[in-house]
């Protein structure tokens, strides 16, 4: 068994075991959705239906904060926390703008 399967394997166990942990923390003390997040983030490299599961929970998740937050265009936590596309945007464009920056 090569280190790549042994790591799929692990990441599919730990989503598995983190999902129904989600579920049960939504009725006891715990952060039951954050938990279910997290392990459908687990399961979605491995899993469309998951990924498919996370899209949807993030449309749902806009939404009500769209409706929660009257009078603005863009969720609360869309201006405050960063997407993950805009830190890529960032990893790729400093190196360039210290590389040019050094060269002057």
């Amino acid at each position: 068994m090569t280190w790549d399967r042994i790591k799929r394997v692990l990441k599919i166990i730990l989503g598995f075991i983190l999902l129904p942990l989600g579920v049960v923390m939504l009725a006891l003390p715990g952060p039951g959705w954050l938990t279910i997040v997290l392990a459908l983030a687990i399961l979605a490299g491995e899993f469309v239906w998951a990924r498919k599961l996370l899209d949807r929970l993030k449309e749902v998740a806009t939404f009500c904060a769209v409706t929660a937050t009257p009078g603005t265009a863009a969720p609360v936590w869309s201006r405050t926390m960063p997407t993950m596309d805009a830190v890529v945007d960032c990893a790729r464009v400093i190196p360039h703008a210290v590389a040019s920056n050094s060269q002057v």
